[in-house]
């Protein structure tokens, strides 16, 4: 895999809820998913995550890829802080 390629999937995860499940196709099909559930879990975060490498065996060598790195460029709306009313 090349060192540029986008992430395969993106996850929905909150820290006292169950593990994820299910793997979005796409970031937007995430962030959707994690404003489902923050209107259905009111007080709780749930964040967006995207593998940023995977890792491997083959017959002779342990071999990892990195992705394209995400997020650098993408709005923040608590401008770097927690929401007050949310767990963290």
């Amino acid at each position: 895999m090349a060192n540029d390629a986008a992430p395969p999937f993106w996850l929905v995860w909150c820290r006292r809820g169950r593990q994820p499940v299910y793997e979005h196709e796409s970031y937007h099909s995430a962030r959707a998913e994690a404003e489902r559930l923050s209107r259905c879990n009111p007080g709780e975060a749930f964040y967006v995550l995207a593998p940023v490498a995977r890792g491997g065996f083959d017959r002779f060598n342990l071999c990892w890829s990195h992705y394209a790195q995400i997020g650098n460029d993408t709005h923040d709306d608590f401008h770097g802080e927690h929401a007050p009313d949310l767990e963290q």
